[in-house]
């Protein structure tokens, strides 16, 4: 990374005000900050991340949808596990990415860390939002700057750079704390496999609440006085974890162009590459019932990389989000893409596994060579009777330029927490989140999204 592009970055995230910001990009951010918190809070209901809260005990800090505090690192640790659980948080990836990974998911990574180290302080609204909002377009633009190598997921890496600038942000450090910081944090990055998630193994949740945890832990190391290496971004993201670094592209329309604007948002609750399929399968029931003891089988055409994931027999609930199959099946079945397809009780359902047992998932070369502009599948539903319902679709929703009505993700929000907190609690909760900037403490937001036991 060039001095030139370093110091440009470190002045927007110290400098940047809201008030320079497009009204447009202001409001995205807004619905990625709601939707993130959203997931947190229902992750939290997930036992698994129940139990690592109630291993630590004796702190300050919040985690959303639960009811003790908890020491600040392990509050960002748990609220980042809580939030990806799920697998239904939104994401970022540049239009012009080939392959089509997600670049990163800095909201999951910052989020945890600003509740964490901001509402003990009694953040306001205003402050938070904007540290949200640098933090998530840092975060961004370094996974724009540089292409992960082949086998690494996006979790803990990028990201865990941002987390540590919203720490410094959180606790009112100054620009000097924010560049060891975030120099310390590149030396605490996440070396996560993409193996993981592929193979159902659910330490993947794990991943995003290291990295947000390791954002604290940076800035407590630069307080103390640690030392990180001297070129420790560029050690990073161009040798270690990516294979190249353009620091044009880490600056280049830095304050104009905003790459927050360019996120994704998901209401199926499973890898972003079965949503093409669960798409054009939305439009298959659309048009008429699919009773699923009526269906002979169900053949999924569809691009490279979600061609691979064609396990018809998951064992775990993040395989089964991981596998076409399953995510057909479960909905077919429940008539749900939520997580309710993803849980034990769905895990055991013969019904669902039956089905999920006659998908058959296929690359089309054709659909892959329109990579990365488009993510082309088509589905193909045999009735017992002989019959063929097909639907097709060139991508999926949720994508910049083909957003969810904002019904829709209202809904989400209100679904996902009101299972948690209770109904009237979400809709105060999002009317907040609607207006943040005029939210004097986030702690008023923070209590009405804590559960009481």
């Amino acid at each position: 990374m060039t001095i030139a592009a370093r110091r440009s970055m470190i002045d927007f995230v110290m400098h940047a005000r809201l008030d320079t910001v497009p009204d447009d990009v202001l409001a995205d951010a807004r619905r990625s900050l709601m939707d993130s918190i959203a997931c947190q809070v229902a992750g939290a209901a997930v036992e698994p991340v129940r139990r690592l809260a109630r291993a630590r005990v004796g702190g300050s800090s919040p985690v959303l949808g639960l009811p003790q505090r908890v020491p600040a690192p392990a509050a960002a640790f748990v609220g980042g596990v809580a939030a990806t659980w799920h697998d239904l948080d939104s994401g970022h990836r540049h239009p012009s990415d080939d392959p089509p990974v997600p670049g990163g998911h800095t909201p999951v990574h910052v989020i945890p860390v600003l509740l964490a180290l901001g509402e003990p302080r009694g953040m306001g609204g205003e402050a938070f939002f904007r540290a949200y909002l640098v933090t998530y377009e840092f975060g961004a633009r370094l996974a724009v700057a540089s292409a992960l190598r082949d086998g690494l997921h996006t979790h803990g890496v990028h990201a865990t750079v941002a987390a540590a600038a919203a720490a410094v942000l959180a606790t009112g450090g100054d620009r000097d704390l924010l560049e060891r910081a975030i120099d310390l944090g590149a030396g605490l990055n996440v070396m996560p496999s993409m193996r993981t998630p592929l193979e159902g193994g659910t330490v993947r949740n794990a991943f995003a609440g290291v990295g947000a945890m390791h954002g604290v832990l940076a800035e407590r190391l630069a307080r103390s006085g640690v030392t990180p290496e001297a070129a420790s971004m560029t050690s990073v993201y161009r040798g270690i974890a990516a294979g190249g670094f353009d620091a044009e592209a880490l600056v280049e329309g830095l304050g104009s162009h905003w790459e927050t604007a360019l996120g994704y948002y998901k209401v199926h609750a499973c890898c972003r590459w079965n949503h093409p399929a669960l798409d054009a399968l939305e439009e298959l029931r659309g048009r008429r019932d699919l009773d699923p003891d009526a269906i002979e089988d169900i053949r999924v055409r569809t691009f490279a990389f979600a061609a691979q994931m064609d396990d018809r027999d998951p064992s775990s609930d993040l395989g089964a989000k991981f596998s076409l199959p399953w995510s057909i099946a479960s909905y077919l079945v429940l008539g749900s893409t939520g997580p309710v397809g993803y849980t034990v009780e769905a895990l055991a359902d013969d019904r669902i596994r039956r089905l999920a047992r006659r998908v058959e998932v296929v690359e089309e070369p054709a659909y892959s060579a329109q990579l990365p502009a488009r993510r082309p599948t088509t589905v193909e539903v045999r009735l017992a009777d002989g019959e063929l319902e097909a639907a097709s679709v060139l991508g999926s929703l949720g994508d910049p330029g083909n957003r969810f009505p904002d019904e829709r993700m209202d809904e989400k929000y209100l679904e996902l927490v009101g299972d948690v907190v209770g109904a009237d609690a979400a809709r105060r909760s999002h009317e907040m989140l609607a207006a943040i900037e005029t939210v004097g403490d986030i702690g008023s937001l923070v209590a009405e999204l804590r559960t009481t036991r």
